[in-house]
Formats: C-alpha cells, structure tokens, sequence
C-alpha cells in the first residue's frame, strides 16, 4: 500500500494525459456523412460502403461482406467501421468446449513440455 500510494501521482498524471487524447482526437461526428457507397471501408478485402447497409453488428458485416478478414484482421477498418456505423467493438469468443491444459500440451513431445 505504501509503494502504490507513492505512485499515486504519477497515475494520476497519466490518466489525465490519456483522457486530454481521447479529447483532442476524437472524430467528429459529421465525419459519419463524408463516405460515398463507392468509398473503400476495408482496404485489405475491398469492402465498400455501400456493401456495409444494413448490417448490425460488424460480425454480421465480417461473416456475409469479409469486412476485417483481411491482413490487418480488423486493426485498420474496425475502429473506422465502429464509428461510421455505431457497431459495438467485439471481443473474444469464448471457446465452444472448455480445454484443458493436458489436452494442449498433448500435442507436444516429451522433450518440449516444461
């Protein structure tokens, strides 16, 4: 508790520095009107806009469009198509079966197992 107190201030100096960013480089919401439906969203698959209508989530835009299966894997549009179509950011899947940790380490040799 001590130590953690003692950076305290540091912490504090960081998080305002974060938020001041977040502030200073958030995208204006006019910006949602600038792409055309000719406009590329996805650069890696080609997606346009116009293929995005109608979508809900960007899972459903990435199932049925390929929008973030390309080389970049979603860094590059997803931030982009999230703002430009209010599309919640997704997070991990859970896995269908739980796994165990001999099951992973199954396919190791013996000499390769910690």
């Amino acid at each position: 508790p001590v130590e953690a107190a003692r950076h305290q201030p540091e912490a504090h100096r960081g998080r305002t520095w974060a938020e001041a960013l977040t502030r200073a480089t958030a995208l204006r919401p006019e910006l949602r009107d600038l792409p055309r439906p000719d406009t590329v969203v996805c650069r890696c698959e080609g997606v346009r806009a116009a293929e995005l209508q109608g979508y809900v989530r960007g899972r459903d835009a990435r199932l049925h469009a390929r929008c973030g299966m390309g080389r970049c894997q979603g860094r590059t549009c997803g931030p982009a198509t999230d703002f430009l179509y209010g599309w919640a950011p997704g997070g991990p899947r859970q896995p269908l079966v739980p796994t165990t940790f001999a099951d992973l380490l199954g396919g190791l040799s013996g000499s390769e197992q910690p």
